[in-house]
């Protein structure tokens, strides 16, 4: 009895052991995917490369991901595959364009020297796929780029005698007015004391401009694209409202005026032109 009872507990304990030893071997045959911050184990099958293996375990790759080892590498029980993904994502970047100046144009007819300027700026928007791996970039394509186009003026004033730069105004940051313009010239007889002084007592000449003060500040440099440079100075019984006067040289530039419709640009206070 005493001898059956040991036979039995040994051939327990050599079940248990082998048990236990099928357990060790079963776990160290399994294989072990990484996959980004993932780990899977998967039962070991002889005779597939890790290519083979990933594809009868229905784990796909991206044309741009790499393993470790190589996908023609035979597995081995107990391996472990390292999955390098690759990522990608749209990106859209801006780059300016600096201004570049395309156009100058020196108007000297009225009652000082200006000269204006014409630049262009802009901006550039490309949209781009970014693949990278393992944080680092591996491949940029370009999907579209375009390119925007804007200009602005400038107007310097300039010295009368040495034509050099005076004050520079920013026309697109200066306050600006659609009116409708007429014209008047020294000598009019439908103008005050005949077209001859001013309501601030100035000399009449071209580029002195009649305004409405409830519109325009007496005393404005004003800037008006087709006329020039100027400066309010006079008023006048019909420039009522969104009119404003342009001084010309003779009866004949007064007909090129005909009420036509302008811009006025208002580029600042002074006490001169």
């Amino acid at each position: 009895m005493k001898e059956k009872r040991k036979w039995t507990i040994l051939a327990l304990g050599a079940f248990v052991i082998l048990l236990i030893a099928h357990f060790l071997y079963y776990q160290k045959s399994k294989i072990t995917i990484y996959d980004d911050n993932t780990a899977k184990k998967i039962n070991w099958k002889p005779g597939l490369t890790v290519g083979e293996f990933l594809q009868k375990n229905n784990i796909s790759l991206g044309q741009d991901d790499l393993t470790n080892p190589a996908t023609d590498f035979p597995l081995i029980p107990g391996s472990k595959i390292y999955l390098n993904r690759s990522h990608s994502e749209v990106v859209i970047s801006t780059i300016s364009i600096h201004p570049e100046l395309i156009e100058q144009k020196k108007e000297v007819s009225n009652l000082r020297p200006v000269l204006v300027r014409k630049y262009r700026y802009g901006k550039r928007i490309i949209q781009e796929k970014i693949l990278t791996r393992g944080g680092r970039t591996i491949r940029r394509e370009k999907i579209s780029e375009k390119t925007f186009f804007s200009t602005f003026k400038t107007l310097t004033l300039l010295d009368k005698e040495t034509l050099k730069p005076v004050k520079t105004y920013n026309l697109t940051r200066c306050r600006k007015i659609k009116m409708i313009a007429t014209a008047y010239y020294p000598g009019d007889p439908l103008a005050w004391k005949n077209g001859t002084e001013t309501f601030l007592g100035l000399k009449m000449e071209r580029g002195i401009v009649a305004v409405d003060p409830k519109v325009i500040k007496l005393r404005s440099r004003v800037y008006v694209p087709g006329y020039g440079y100027g400066y309010a100075a006079d008023t006048g019984s019909a420039i009522k409202g969104k009119r404003i006067d342009l001084g010309v040289t003779n009866a004949e530039e007064e007909k090129e005026w005909p009420h036509r419709p302008v811009v006025v640009y208002i580029l600042e206070a002074a006490n001169n032109y």
